[in-house]
């Protein structure tokens, strides 16, 4: 199992098992009860925490770059390579059907995995953002 799996299975646990003691000492449970309801609580809310983890690798794989670093893979924008594939032959053919391309819909189940402009749904594709910015400022510095 991963170690951010167990970290939110045992915050999970671990809520449960207050939540369920504080709220059986005020009830004014008896100590058997107490112990046996705090035990089930934590088991269920361990396990909430693995649900929700699950959930959130599927749907949401971005949020685990938050809590371990993630960014495998970074994005050089002084590297030259693939600008004359992502401009074409007059600078724009190719631009625009790179931007086309991740403009299509994705069949994939993945929500996590895209940008939002406009109303329009684009995959996530460090490279290509990174080619079609270098076009774009090659673009400014030759009108400048």
């Amino acid at each position: 199992m991963a170690p951010l799996l167990l970290k939110f299975a045992g915050i999970f646990a671990v809520l449960g098992l207050v939540i369920s003691v504080a709220f059986g000492v005020l009830g004014g449970n008896r100590l058997g009860s107490l112990i046996v309801t705090a035990v089930v609580c934590t088991v269920l809310s361990g396990g909430l925490g693995v649900g929700t983890y699950k959930i959130l690798e599927q749907r949401v794989p971005e949020v685990f770059d938050f809590f371990g670093g993630g960014g495998d893979e970074a994005v050089e924008l002084d590297d030259d390579e693939g600008y004359e594939a992502a401009s074409g032959e007059d600078g724009e053919e190719g631009e625009f059907a790179g931007v086309a391309a991740a403009e299509a819909p994705d069949d994939s189940k993945a929500f996590g995995d895209h940008i939002i402009v406009d109303k329009i749904k684009i995959k996530n594709e460090p490279r290509l953002m990174a080619q079609a910015i270098k076009t774009l400022l090659a673009r400014d510095s030759d009108k400048a």
